[in-house]
């Protein structure tokens, strides 16, 4: 659903109804990559401090046990428990570190993305440049909207 957008000046000696889709590149995955990047860091610390309560209380739980319980086989087992409870924190902790990077990055990409053509445009209408025209991949609401852009820039066109 990457959005694109050109002037129709650019586009004049090509068929009109065709849309232009130019290939995106992989690297500019990215739109506004100091916002995704701090929501991503935002969303990795608020899931991170969730898992680390949650290990934290067990942790704690099985550090009373081992100080109760004076018999040294049952402490040698707690302590391998906490032991446990310490290597699934930090695997936990890089596994929801990444998988939470890349859906924030995505959701992101996907929801924002289609924006900036639309902003894009608005802006021409500002600027009276009614030969603009957005054209978005997508099959949603977003891309109806753009549809409505291009019929206002083209009666604000013929008015002019």
């Amino acid at each position: 659903m990457s959005p694109t957008s050109e002037p129709a000046s650019t586009k004049d000696s090509r068929n009109s109804k065709k849309a232009f889709t130019p290939h995106r590149s992989m690297f500019r995955f990215l739109i506004y990559p100091g916002k995704q990047l701090k929501y991503a860091y935002f969303h990795f610390l608020i899931v991170g401090l969730a898992v680390l309560i949650v290990n934290a209380a067990a942790y704690y739980k099985y550090s009373q046990l081992v100080q109760i319980n004076t018999h040294v086989a049952t402490q040698s087992l707690l302590y391998e428990y906490i032991t446990f409870i310490s290597l699934i924190t930090i695997v936990t902790l890089v596994l929801v570190g990444v998988c939470t990077f890349f859906i924030v990055i995505i959701f992101l990409h996907r929801f924002v993305g289609p924006m900036l053509p639309l902003l894009r445009h608005l802006e021409a209408l500002l600027a009276k440049d009614y030969s603009y025209r957005t054209f978005l991949r997508s099959d949603d609401e977003i891309k109806e909207l753009g549809q409505k852009l291009n019929e206002v820039s083209e009666q604000l066109q013929k008015n002019r």
